[in-house]
């Protein structure tokens, strides 16, 4: 049975690893569709096309900026218990920094073991559809192939 500190740092971590993602997520989001209205300025397209685009790009863009969502969302877990206290007080009742470092270390990665073997199979589909549609507007074809670290694809 899971003790209820460890809830509790669960609960803090996931709700700031919420927040960092759902505030890099609009981010993307904007950014993406910036970048889509850029190509298709002088292409006679409905915003919506737009906003379905740009929902199939964001996954991709938001895997790739993963490791900094987990960075950030740690540095905003550890500010939160050191603002609040909450240190001093687990401390003071036996739980040292390191139990609190397994714990935030464990949901690290039961999330990134999620991300990698669901959400990467979800946003990879994404972008092959995303950039069949877009290749169909480009008159170069270079939406065709996309290099990554892991080669051409």
């Amino acid at each position: 049975m899971m003790q209820l500190y460890k809830k509790y740092l669960f609960n803090i971590f996931t709700k700031s690893f919420l927040e960092i993602s759902s505030v890099f997520l609009s981010l993307v989001f904007i950014l993406s569709f910036l970048e889509e209205l850029s190509f298709f300025k002088n292409t006679d397209v409905g915003i919506f096309y737009l906003f379905f685009l740009t929902s199939l790009n964001v996954p991709s863009v938001i895997f790739e900026i993963f490791p900094f969502i987990f960075l950030i969302s740690t540095q905003f877990f550890f500010m939160k218990l050191f603002n609040s206290d909450e240190i001093l007080t687990f401390n003071k009742f036996g739980v040292n920094n390191f139990k609190i470092l397994k714990v935030a270390l464990t949901t690290t990665f039961i999330f990134g073991l999620l991300i990698v073997l669901i959400f990467y199979n979800f946003s990879a589909k994404l972008k092959f559809v995303y950039l069949d549609l877009k290749n169909s507007y480009s008159s170069d074809n270079k939406y065709l192939a996309v290099i990554t670290s892991n080669g051409l694809w």
